[in-house]
Order: structure tokens, then sequence, then C-alpha cells
């Protein structure tokens, strides 16, 4: 029930009670409100290690309430050669061309089937006509779904919490945020 316990490189997920401080611009712990996502000052949610230390480095007060932590078995992480390997063809290409596109969707699918069916949801059959309930996929995996999103999310608002009071954020989408700062007004240490 520590939390500096989930801090670092783990497969930490919690189930917690937190609450911001009231001067918290971007508070950056994520409550499900029916279908939307929403960043409250408190409340309680699901959420991964890294979500949770950006969350402590705001001043955000952390209850554990259950919490799992899997220690890595080495050095050795599942899909990193896969990812490395992903971002340097991407690279390669011209952005935005057939090539460049492709990559992207083969890395995007990676996660899409971790998440396949965590949340039940129906699907459209080309074969009858009719939508079914969609089926895990062998990939299927809530720990590395929910470690793929708290990660990234947990990036993005290491990255809000740096925006200057003076910078204001239109719009906040699954992996970048627009608004009149710049990249040097950030700390992206």
């Amino acid at each position: 029930n520590k939390v500096e316990d989930f801090f670092g490189d783990k497969m930490a997920l919690a189930w917690v009670e937190f609450e911001f401080p009231e001067n918290t611009r971007f508070p950056s712990l994520v409550v499900r409100d029916k279908d939307s996502l929403i960043f409250p000052l408190r409340g309680e949610t699901h959420c991964t290690g890294h979500e949770l230390e950006v969350a402590y480095n705001q001043g955000a007060k952390i209850k554990i309430k259950q919490g799992f932590i899997f220690p890595w078995k080495n050095d050795v992480r599942i899909f990193e050669k896969y990812m490395k390997w992903g971002r340097e063809k991407r690279k390669s290409y011209e952005k935005g061309s057939f090539q460049e596109k492709l990559v992207k969707e083969m890395l995007n699918s990676t996660y899409g089937k971790f998440s396949q069916n965590v949340k039940p949801k129906q699907t459209f059959s080309v074969e009858d006509g009719y939508s079914k309930p969609q089926p895990p996929s062998k990939l299927t995996n809530p720990f590395y779904a929910s470690y793929t999103c708290g990660l990234a999310r947990a990036l993005l608002s290491e990255m809000l919490a740096s925006v200057p009071d003076d910078k204001t954020v239109l719009s906040i989408t699954t992996d970048g945020f627009l608004g009149n700062t710049s990249v040097e007004d950030l700390d992206l240490t």
C-alpha cells in the first residue's frame, strides 16, 4: 500500500483514491464516466504505476485500495525489438506514404490485439450481415493493454504538467495536444 513502490520501470497496476491540489491545472489520473474519460481533481480509478508517479509528482494525495506489481523477469522487454524496428522503419519512409501508414497500422494493431474485447463490444459480421459479440484475440491481455495505455497517458500528462501557466492548451488526444506552446517550453526530462 506504499505508493512509491509502484514507481519506475515495473508492470504495476492499482486501484486508488486520489485528490490533487485545488490549483492543479491538468490532473493526470483518468476516471471513466459512462463512455468517456475525464480527469477530475479527486476520485477513484484504476491506473498504472507510471500514472501514479506523475500524479504523485503533481502533489496528489493517493491511497492505494488494491495494487499489483509484477516484476520483469529480466531486462528483455517483450515487444521492444519489434517497436524499435517499427519506429526506424516508419522514419525511413516519407511521412504520409503508404509504406509509412502501413507500418504505423502494424504497430498500432499490436496494442489493438492486447485490448480486443477487454471491454466487450459488438462487431458487424460481413458474412451474415448481423452484429455479433467480438471474441477476444489470442493476444488479449488486460494487463498489457492497461500498461500500454497507462504509459502513454503518463507521458502525455507529464508533458501537460510542464506547460507554462501563460500558455493555453486547446485540445488533448491520445498521443498529443494542441496549444500555443512550443516543445522548447516543455520539460521533457
